[in-house]
């Protein structure tokens, strides 16, 4: 995790916050937060963080998300903005809340809109709203 105003630093497969290792790097999705999480001194992650690690899960536990999701930015509202690997777009979740169903309607954009329209043709897919996918062109 990057932050602005303070140390980067990992998270672990039970949400907690852990300093980076100057001997070992390891390949994990980039997170870039405007809130400052420091080494966790509590047994238990918060509840951003454990929203986070949900998402983290979803990811890593599909093929194509591990391969497609390269950045994770969420700002001081806990809005959530997605980079690609592929196509130059945004993909803006909103909040953490329904991220399964944002995900089913993001696969399905690329599985039905984006072969037609190109990986190119929108800058940003807005999943923020409930049964929709909003998009603005490039």
């Amino acid at each position: 995790m990057i932050h602005r105003d303070g140390p980067d630093c990992y998270i672990d497969n039970e949400g907690m916050i852990v300093p980076l290792s100057p001997n070992y790097t390891s390949r994990v999705v980039l997170i870039e937060s405007e809130k400052k999480y420091t080494a966790s001194t509590s047994s238990s992650p918060h509840l951003e963080r454990k929203q986070l690690l949900k998402m983290l899960q979803l990811i890593v536990l599909d093929n194509f998300w591990s391969t497609q999701i390269v950045h994770i930015y969420i700002n001081t509202q806990e809005e959530v903005m997605l980079s690609t690997k592929f196509g130059k777009h945004q993909v803006y979740l909103g909040s953490f809340q329904k991220l399964e169903d944002k995900l089913k309607r993001l696969k399905l954009f690329y599985q039905v809109i984006l072969p037609e329209k190109g990986w190119d043709a929108y800058k940003v897919i807005n999943l923020q709203f409930d049964k929709q996918i909003v998009c603005e062109r490039e």
